[in-house]
């Protein structure tokens, strides 16, 4: 990765973890990874990555379980009380609309994801570094030529965001704005995978033990 590594923090984070949780048959951002649940290894990978300041947890499905888990974080929760029908695109707009209410306006914003606990710290800075110098509307990941997660935002596509029909979803403002995104290429495949089943939370549980994400 040949982006440069910011000085210090530069973008607040979104982190989504308001979903149901239906195929892994357990409630993922609580479940353990190695002793701890896994909104805070995400947590830990984005602060520990020195590009990103302030953390919105997007809440919804038992929200004051999560944000007792996130009681010495230094994180701010935000519920979204749509969270059973709206899917993520509603996640993501409870998230932007807080990170509007903050006053002030950042250039962009990181989306992450509360399963997705093995996103190297190294791959966040290289997403923060190459959106910034590279002035565009948004930033992906890609390992092996394929697109991952999580993802650097404009806030100027946040009216665009919110004004998505009910039948759309955020891909369709990141398919509008992929000829002039930052594509990163990054040794992380942990961007392509999120835990869904219990399946993948094993493989991951495995992989964690073998080799801790670090970076």
């Amino acid at each position: 990765m040949s982006a440069s590594i910011p000085d210090h923090p530069t973008l607040p984070a979104i982190l989504l973890a308001a979903g149901l949780s239906t195929r892994m048959g357990a409630f993922k951002p609580l479940l353990p990874l190695a002793g701890k649940p896994l909104i805070l290894r995400v947590i830990d990978s984005l602060r520990n990555s020195g590009a990103i300041g302030d953390i919105l947890v997007v809440t919804g499905y038992r929200a004051a379980e999560v944000e007792g888990a996130l009681a010495d974080a230094g994180v701010r929760a935000v519920f979204n009380p749509n969270f059973e029908r709206g899917e993520m695109l509603s996640s993501v707009r409870a998230g932007i609309s807080a990170l509007a209410a903050r006053g002030g306006r950042p250039e962009g914003f990181v989306l992450a994801f509360a399963d997705q606990p093995a996103v190297l710290s190294s791959t966040i800075r290289a997403l923060v570094a190459a959106f910034q110098a590279q002035k565009s509307s948004l930033a992906l990941p890609q390992y092996t030529g394929r697109r991952g997660h999580p993802l650097v935002l404009s806030t100027a596509l946040m009216p665009e965001i919110a004004a998505l029909g009910p039948a759309e979803t955020l891909r369709e403002v990141i398919h509008r704005h992929l000829p002039r995104a930052a594509l990163v290429t990054v040794d992380d495949r942990s961007v392509l995978d999120d835990l869904d089943t219990p399946e993948d939370l094993a493989r991951a549980q495995a992989a964690f033990l073998i080799s801790p994400p670090g970076g």
